[in-house]
């Protein structure tokens, strides 16, 4: 058996040229359409129907990324909105589909995105399986996806509602795809497409490819003309970088910006102390298994470069896990102090990059590429597969049943119908330019009202300047209501005074808050749930308190 280090491509493996591209198993030239639209087709159903079963519209981030995108396209839709008009992090994902809120509303928008990422994906997964895996490699994908479903590390997913990663992930896919094939070129455009659609996952992508070429130094391989190509493909998705650089906050801002993503507004995502116990144990699983997988089943020249791919997102999950607690254990926030102290503070410069982000993904897939390359051609090992992903399947639902149709996670279906009921009265009854204060937990305001917001939560900008007045939005949003809510509570209404001193701090037109808080004013509109309120000028005079 060879050594574990030559397995994940430490050593040497098998030269590129020991598979043969014409082979069944090779490159599109010799591959039966046939047989192979039928798989992709069967993959693209299986995702489309687990992205709807999932994720109703609008997904969790589809009001976030389409609304924006629609809003680069028509000046008209929530002018003045502060996430809207932000720098945008994802030009050629928002460019694309941007174009299509021009003839379609947003609902068939992301009904058509998630049939194209589906489309995307599922020919990306489907060459990843069936050159990784030979032989009948179908039953691999259901297991990757109850992997994923079952849980994550730091919050990653890949089937859900339409946005860039999806289409990040499948260029990644397919450039690892065509590293096995020795077709250097295009694997390099497939890395700057990525990068172009994504720019974390395809820089972190392309780092783990540089450190696999690295250590295998195949020959024949064009670097000049690679990179120059690499780097074309992926200048468009530079563009906000260049912008950012261009409009680099100060130093205290930057700090700033990394301190309230990394321990703030990103936490489950960046921070791993804010990672769940199960879900350390869940990877630990999983890792302990796919280092086993690897050394009881030889690998194919693609599977070779993937094993690379999975161990390379590894070493820069466990430098993140390293440099995240270390971090809380110096400035003593994992005994409890709960202080960002300079250790955080230097371990943030790192952390806001998403150093967890690709292994969350890759090795459930890779777990499930070795998994079930190894069952091939054992029907024993067949049955067992087969009998513990149906168990952990039926488990899984029973344990993690799905939510009505439409819902938000915070709302129950009455308070879920209130809110878009008054979003509604908001979009119909209300000027196009109205900029409105909206609840807390609103997520999906913009998509069902029209009108720009104060601040959202959800809807927290990605340059340095954009997060740290989103933060002081969120903090004055909150002052406020602690403040007025609090008087309101104890019997004493929101005065006019009070909302004409919210006008004038936000700027804002019209406030939507529970109908249930006492306001010193008419409605203008009111359910079970909420009221709408009309703002005074910001320039009015104040009313008296006598």
């Amino acid at each position: 058996m060879s050594d574990l280090s030559d397995r994940v491509g430490t050593g040497k493996g098998p030269q590129p040229s020991a598979e043969n591209e014409n082979s069944p198993s090779g490159g599109f030239a010799g591959f039966a359409w046939v047989e192979f639209l039928s798989d992709a087709a069967m993959v693209v159903v299986v995702l489309s129907a687990v992205a709807w079963a999932q994720s109703p519209i609008p997904g969790v981030n589809e009001s976030h990324w389409l609304g924006k995108a629609r809003a680069a396209w028509d000046a008209e839709y929530c002018p003045g909105d502060f996430f809207y008009v932000s720098t945008s992090a994802h030009y050629v994902f928002l460019t694309l589909i941007g174009a299509l809120t021009t003839v379609a509303p947003l609902p068939e928008v992301a009904a058509i995105g998630r049939l194209v990422a589906c489309l995307v994906l599922g020919v990306a997964l489907a060459r990843l399986f069936q050159r990784v895996v030979t032989g009948n490699w179908d039953f691999g994908l259901w297991i990757f996806l109850w992997l994923q479903w079952f849980g994550n590390l730091s919050g990653e997913w890949l089937i859900g509602g339409v946005e860039a990663k999806q289409f990040g992930y499948a260029a990644l896919m397919m450039a690892i795809v065509y590293l096995g094939a020795a077709r250097w070129n295009l694997a390099a455009a497939l890395l700057g497409v990525s990068i172009a659609f994504h720019r974390v996952i395809g820089v972190w992508g392309a780092v783990a490819v540089l450190g696999a070429l690295g250590l295998r130094r195949p020959v024949g391989v064009p670097w000049g003309q690679a990179v120059g190509i690499a780097a074309v493909c992926a200048l468009p998705g530079l563009i906000p970088v260049v912008s950012m650089l261009a409009d680099a906050p100060s130093a205290a801002v930057a700090q700033s910006a990394a301190l309230e993503q990394v321990y703030g507004r990103l936490r489950h995502h960046l921070d791993p102390t804010d990672f769940a116990l199960a879900s350390y144990a869940y990877y630990g699983v999983l890792l302990a298994v796919w280092l086993v997988l690897i050394r009881l089943r030889p690998a194919t020249e693609t599977g070779w470069w993937f094993r690379r791919v999975v161990a390379f997102s590894g070493a820069f999950a466990a430098v993140g896990l390293v440099v995240g607690m270390g971090a809380a254990w110096m400035d003593g926030r994992l005994a409890g102090a709960g202080e960002i102290g300079p250790w955080s503070v230097r371990a943030a410069a790192l952390l806001k990059f998403y150093p967890f982000r690709l292994f969350d993904l890759w090795l459930p897939l890779g777990v499930a590429c070795e998994f079930w390359g190894l069952a091939q051609g054992q029907w024993w090992r067949r049955n067992v597969a087969t009998l513990l992903l149906v168990g952990g399947a039926l488990w899984a639902t029973y344990f993690s049943p799905l939510m009505p149709a439409g819902s938000d996670s915070k709302l129950t279906p009455q308070l879920w119908a209130d809110f878009r009921e008054a979003a509604g009265w908001i979009r119909n009854e209300t000027p196009n330019d109205s900029l409105v204060v909206t609840p807390t937990f609103s997520r999906d305001f913009k998509w069902y009202a029209e009108r720009a917001e104060f601040v959202c939560h959800k809807d927290c900008p990605q340059d340095a300047a954009g997060v740290v007045e989103w933060r002081r939005r969120m903090n004055y949003w909150k002052t406020w209501r602690q403040t007025a809510f609090a008087t309101a509570g104890a019997g004493d209404p929101i005065t006019p005074g009070e909302l004409a001193g919210l006008a004038r701090d936000t700027r804002a037109t019209h406030l939507l808050i529970h109908a249930a808080v006492t306001v010193e004013a008419e409605p203008l509109f009111r359910n079970g749930t909420f009221a709408v309120y009309e703002l005074p000028p910001p320039n009015a005079a104040v009313p008296s308190a006598d």
